[in-house]
């Protein structure tokens, strides 16, 4: 084969250089959300990411098109030191290309199969694990945090334990007095696993722990023992009720084992108390 005149070869060298640069940062990204790697959203500076996320020929950028099975990389850009990082993370968890192309929020696809909740679980706890110290990306953060909120209802019918130990006291209190029974002690026993779930996150208010608890005696619909009973099984045998008191009692006593605050551990412990069926 015939060499290129080396004038020539240096030409298409330089040439190259730019598309090269371009590609490179590029390349990096895409490597990042193939192998979730958290570490390079940690750490990637606003310039090589702002090169990265180039937008197609339809004018949606990369970012904006990323996947839900990216959810882990992408949050460990909750950490980058530069704002316009963070900000940029707070979109693209806010999934808009594919929220808008089926026209649901992120949230209520996520719930769907109990293997996407993983991700969900991972933002809601990204979320309420860490506070924006920079006004200039609250807003953003704000609309992530919005794109996440569950009402009570929702969090309950999903059995979403994550949403349930973000709520506010007052929030807790209001929509779950929505009758003439609570909204928790209507929905029966299906909802006690995960409010006993949710006072174990870490970023469950004390108030809204206490609120949990007392709902948890359901004292309208009188108590643990008139609310689990025996069950019939379809073979003909019986679920006892009273092992499943003794099942959802034991899980309180390990709660209380790890709470901190010694009020609360007294109230757990006295639920506990009440749904012991061996009196």
């Amino acid at each position: 084969m015939q060499k290129l005149p080396r004038f020539f070869s240096l030409f298409l060298f330089l040439v190259s250089m730019p598309v090269l640069a371009e590609s490179a940062p590029r390349k990096e990204l895409i490597d990042a959300l193939k192998t979730n790697n958290a570490r390079y959203f940690q750490n990637v500076s606003f310039d090589r990411l702002q090169a990265a996320n180039q937008s197609d020929a339809k004018g949606n950028l990369l970012l904006d098109r990323v996947k839900y099975k990216f959810t882990p990389a992408l949050i460990g850009g909750f950490r980058n030191k530069d704002t316009n990082v963070r900000k940029a993370i707070y979109r693209a968890l806010r999934f808009p290309y594919y929220s808008k192309k089926y026209s649901r929020s992120p949230k209520d696809v996520l719930s769907i199969k109990e293997k996407w909740q993983q991700y969900l679980y991972a933002i809601i706890d990204a979320i309420h694990s860490y506070q924006e110290p920079d006004p200039d990306a609250l807003q953003e953060f704000k609309s992530l945090e919005s794109t996440y909120a569950f009402s009570l209802k929702e969090a309950l019918q999903n059995k979403n334990y994550k949403a349930l130990a973000a709520f506010s006291e007052k929030n807790f209190r209001t929509q779950n007095q929505n009758g003439k029974i609570h909204l928790v002690q209507s929905m029966g026993k299906v909802v006690i696993v995960p409010l006993i779930k949710a006072m174990g996150e870490k970023y469950c208010p004390k108030e809204t722990k206490q609120l949990i608890l007392q709902e948890l005696a359901f004292a309208q619909v009188g108590g643990p023992e008139k609310l689990i009973q025996d069950i019939k099984a379809a073979d003909g045998s019986t679920k006892s009720g009273a092992e499943n008191r003794l099942r959802k009692a034991e899980r309180l006593f390990l709660l209380a084992d790890k709470e901190k605050d010694e009020s609360i551990k007294k109230m757990i412990v006295s639920l506990a108390t009440l749904y012991y069926p061996y009196k």
